[in-house]
């Protein structure tokens, strides 16, 4: 119990009346209260080890709620046992500041198991060749671990990132290549677990500065060295199977990774993923709040952020920056009017001066306006709806394009922000917003005329009726 609470309850026996018996049973509530939150944190590994296989219609895809059969929650014992090895983690060491993008090697390992389907398979495909594409040509080398109940090296014809390697790797993700296939499947009773350890292992003999380690799922699978019906790998279907040992296992392999001086950086995506298990294997850093690749350990969210977040991490290691600078003309117009937006985007060519390679410029106008039209003829550009796209291509070092278009304001008097938006393979997303004001000019005193209508074509009130004379001030004493 911690002091917070203790001091509440003593509070509560200076003003209340209570006996003892009261007093031990309310020790006996914080107690309850303290134990279930340590019981949440680690309730993706709660199940009874000779139970687990009952959670699951085939390797590694839950049942949902309702067809579950009733687990036991873990006493004190249990809970202390996932908190040791948790616990055990060592230190992630920081990626070195100047480690050269040109001698940058990084181990890709790719979770396969048969959680992955559907459209998170697309999200996984699309995110694996984002990370490869934003290394291409810079010197880097990517070597790739697939794992499910066992984990494998692939071939992909070597190891420098280049044209070459990403036409493999694309093949290997979408088809096949050498007759590897990233394919995530689930047939019971082997195919398809999540064994961490043996994805950690094999990356062990890999030479790396950095490794990154995709996951959808929590430990379900683990080495170990009497061949049964899975082999060598000890699943739930095994009844001496320990989800403990699983996560432990995979821990220890991680810190081996470590001590070579390899930098964790974890990618968790999906519902079911524990990020204590991720801490566990990598380190309490978040890189979703931080973004600083070279000390934060892992990232976590929904299958949508894989792109984005591994390009996002090594961009800041061999990529470049893009500079974004968005006008309009005028800032402020009456309604009906028409403006002008100007888009600039520049590559800095960052550290290493280098190309932005397929520079992709977006504009959602935001609903009120109309009629918008690009000013003159730009290759790759176009409107779909309110949503402008410039496919830009590759942009040299220090070279900068530009883009215009007009837009019809009709929405009612009001404050509008349009946003642009820039972002390459090899450089994270920017963007840049511009204002426009639409205003009315004031409305003419309907006492002095019969009526007043807003012309929008000349932005003004045409009136009907004259203004009356101003009364003779010496015939009265006011007006």
């Amino acid at each position: 119990m911690n002091q917070k609470k203790l001091q509440t309850i003593i509070n509560c026996l200076k003003c209340c009346p209570i006996n003892w018996k009261h007093f031990l049973l309310l020790l006996l509530f914080s107690f309850t209260i303290n134990l279930e939150a340590q019981v949440v944190n680690v309730a993706i590994n709660q199940a009874q080890d000779k139970n687990l296989n009952s959670k699951y219609i085939s390797p590694d895809i839950e049942r949902s709620s309702s067809d579950v059969i009733p687990i036991k929650i873990p006493g004190r014992k249990a809970i202390k046992e996932f908190e040791g090895i948790q616990k055990n983690s060592v230190n992630n060491p920081n990626l070195p500041t100047n480690v050269s993008c040109a001698g940058l090697k990084v181990v890709f390992i790719l979770d396969e198991s048969g959680s992955i389907s559907g459209s998170n398979a697309t999200e996984v495909r699309n995110g694996a060749l984002a990370l490869a594409n934003a290394l291409n040509n810079s010197g880097a080398e990517l070597r790739v671990i697939e794992f499910a109940t066992s984990a494998s090296v692939i071939n992909l014809g070597g190891a420098a990132v280049n044209n070459s390697f990403i036409t493999n790797f694309t093949n290997y993700l979408n088809s096949t290549y050498n007759s590897q296939s990233y394919n995530p499947v689930s047939q019971s009773p082997c195919t398809g677990w999540t064994n961490w350890e043996d994805a950690l292992v094999k990356a062990q003999p890999l030479a790396a500065d950095l490794i990154i380690f995709f996951t959808d799922g929590n430990p379900t699978a683990y080495n170990f060295g009497t061949s049964n019906s899975c082999g060598s790998v000890r699943t739930p279907n095994d009844g001496n199977y320990s989800a403990s040992s699983a996560l432990s296992r995979a821990v220890t392999a991680a810190n081996a990774l470590k001590n070579q001086g390899k930098h964790m950086f974890a990618v968790g995506v999906g519902s079911s993923i524990n990020e204590s298990n991720l801490i566990a294997v990598s380190g309490p850093d978040k890189f979703n709040i931080n973004q600083n690749i070279y000390t934060d350990d892992y990232a976590i969210g929904d299958f949508d952020i894989i792109a984005s977040t591994l390009t996002a991490a090594v961009n800041l290691i061999c990529g470049t920056t893009l500079e974004i600078k968005k006008t309009v003309n005028p800032q402020t117009i009456c309604v009906g009017k028409t403006v002008t937006f100007t888009i600039k985007v520049k590559n800095t060519g960052g550290q290493y001066n280098f190309d932005a390679k397929n520079v992709v410029i977006k504009d959602v106008v935001p609903n009120g306006f109309s009629n918008m039209q690009i000013v003159g003829n730009i290759p790759g550009s176009s409107f779909a709806g309110n949503t402008l796209t410039y496919n830009v291509g590759d942009l040299s070092a220090n070279q900068e394009v530009t883009i215009s278009f007009t837009a019809t304001l009709n929405a009612p008097p009001a404050n509008y922000n349009n946003i642009a938006k820039a972002k390459a393979d090899n450089a994270n997303e920017v963007s840049d917003n511009a204002s426009v004001t639409a205003e009315y000019p004031a409305q003419p005193n309907l006492a002095c005329y019969e009526s007043a209508t807003f012309n929008s074509s000349t932005c003004s009130w045409d009136v009907i009726g004259e203004k009356p004379e101003k009364p003779v001030l010496a015939c009265y004493e006011s007006a």
